[in-house]
C-alpha cells in the first residue's frame, strides 16, 4: 500500500514499502523551501520506515538554484545513505540544462559510492532500481 508523503502543486512524493522505494514526481516550479522541505519529509520518513530506493521524476520540475542543488549534495544526499538508501534513479527529458544539473548530482552520488542511472521511461528506471534485489 502506496504511502503519500506530500502532495502539493508542485511535487508528489510516495513510499511504496513493498518496494521499498520513495519515488518524488516534481511538477513544475518550486521554491527553495518547497524543494528542500519535500526532501526533508522524505529523509523523515526514512528514519521510520526502511528505504533502499528512489526515483525522482524531474522530467516537469523547473530550474533548481545552485544553493539547493549544493544543500542536496551537501545535505540530502549524504543524510539519505545513512538511512540505508543504496541505489537512485532520475528520469528526465534531456533538456540541457537539466542535464548540467543532473551531471553535477552524478558526480555527487560517485563520490558517496551511490549507484545513480538516468532514464527517461519511469519503467525501465524502476526496473533498474530492482535488479539483482532479493529482500531489502
Amino acid at each position: 500500500m502506496r504511502i503519500v508523503f506530500v502532495e502539493e502543486e508542485y511535487a508528489i512524493g510516495v513510499y511504496e514499502p513493498e518496494k521499498l522505494m520513495i519515488k518524488i514526481i516534481w511538477k513544475g516550479r518550486q521554491t527553495s523551501e518547497q524543494y528542500r522541505a519535500t526532501f526533508q519529509k522524505a529523509l523523515k520518513l526514512a528514519e521510520e520506515r526502511v528505504v533502499r530506493f528512489y526515483i525522482s521524476d524531474v522530467r516537469q520540475q523547473r530550474v533548481v538554484s545552485p544553493e539547493d542543488r549544493k544543500w542536496f549534495q551537501e545535505v540530502a544526499l549524504p543524510s539519505a545513505i545513512e538511512r540505508g538508501l543504496i541505489k537512485a534513479a532520475v528520469i528526465f527529458a534531456g533538456n540541457p540544462f537539466k542535464k548540467y544539473y543532473l551531471n553535477n548530482i552524478l558526480n555527487s552520488a560517485k563520490l558517496f559510492g551511490l549507484p545513480l542511472n538516468f532514464f527517461y521511461n519511469p519503467d525501465e528506471a524502476e526496473n533498474w532500481l530492482l535488479e539483482n534485489v532479493k529482500n531489502g
